[in-house]
This record gives C-alpha cells, structure tokens and sequence, in this order.
C-alpha cells in the first residue's frame, strides 16, 4: 500500500484521526502504512472515502490518485472538515449555526481582528 502514508500527509490528516474515523487504532493504519499489515476491504474502502482517492490508488495500482465516481456534497464536507483541526472544526460548527445578523456581527469582528 504505496500510497497510504503519502496520501494522508498531503491531506493534512494526523494518525489518530484517520484511526478514528476508520475506527481503528493509529497502530493499525501505521501498519497499513508501511506494509507491516495489510487492510481488509472495508478498511480501504473506508480509507479511499476519507482520502477521496481510489481503492487501486491506495494500494499502488494506479497513479491517478481521482476516485473515479463522483463524490456526494456531505462527503466532501466530511473530508474537508477532517483536514481541519478540531479547533477549527468547532469554530465553523458554531459559525454554521449562526443567524444572518449574527454572521454579519461576526464578519465585521474578523475583519477589525485582520486590519489590526
């Protein structure tokens, strides 16, 4: 699995949390990652969604590294959020469920805290 390690340092994806959004321990997807232990099915398939890569990609079959199915709105929102730290990930949760007014006063916040 040529692919595993590189894929997730480019997605800016930490052991731990690719561990536990496989379900896994970061012992395992380091094993993964070096060939010390090879994936079941389900396992890349759950890896391939997370990295929005293909199966063949992951285990170094293909150098195209695009998933060949177009991917649904909330998945992407999934491995975008992933890519962030969980402080961020609260931050934009929070921002998310804000009213129109509020987003307005917060924007007008951020934008003082930047000129600053």
């Amino acid at each position: 699995m040529n692919n595993l390690k590189e894929t997730r340092k480019i997605r800016k994806l930490t052991l731990e949390r690719v561990a536990q959004k496989v379900g896994l321990s970061p012992n395992a997807i380091s094993q993964y990652e070096t060939s010390k232990r090879e994936a079941s099915y389900d396992t890349l398939k759950k890896l391939s969604q997370i990295y929005n890569v293909s199966i063949d990609y992951l285990l170094g079959n293909n150098t195209n590294s695009v998933a060949t199915t177009v991917m649904p709105l909330e998945q992407a929102r999934e491995i975008f959020l992933n890519s962030l730290s969980i402080d961020q990930q609260e931050v934009i949760s929070k921002v998310l469920t804000l009213t129109a007014y509020q987003l307005v006063r917060v924007q007008c916040y951020m934008t003082g805290l930047i000129e600053k």
